[in-house]
């Protein structure tokens, strides 16, 4: 079993949250050092970036899991699986798979960790109130 950190549709309550199928829910975390974009109207996508965060969920997923996940993210185009390391609720660091985004990002869809975890529109939200 592997742990990945998902902060956007793969969340509860989200379209593709069902793609986790039997997955275990391991608890809410904050990935560190990236920063999260709205790569789309759709969807958003983290980046490595020194001194932020992003706030989402942890599962422990099979290897079919894992394959389900790396299809939907086009793994190895439109993100990369990586390693990176969150803080779990309870204060204890996990490492763990997250989908880094590997196209390029504007600055004025960066939305701030305090806006996280990500749903649609934030950074409209986030744009008005900064400007």
């Amino acid at each position: 079993m592997k742990k990945v950190f998902v902060y956007g549709t793969l969340m509860k309550g989200f379209g593709n949250h069902r793609l986790l199928g039997d997955a275990d829910f391991v608890g809410m975390a904050t990935l560190k050092e990236y920063g999260l974009y709205c790569v789309s109207p759709y969807y958003p996508g983290v980046v490595p970036m020194a001194g932020e965060f992003v706030r989402g969920e942890v599962y422990e997923v099979d290897t079919n899991g894992l394959k389900r996940l790396d299809s939907l993210e086009d793994e190895g185009r439109l993100y990369a699986r990586v390693v990176g390391e969150c803080v779990m609720a309870d204060g204890t660091l996990e490492k763990v798979y997250v989908y880094s985004w590997l196209e390029t990002v504007a600055e004025q869809d960066f939305v701030p960790g305090d806006f996280t975890p990500w749903y649609p529109g934030v950074s409209d939200e986030v744009r008005r109130e900064t400007t």
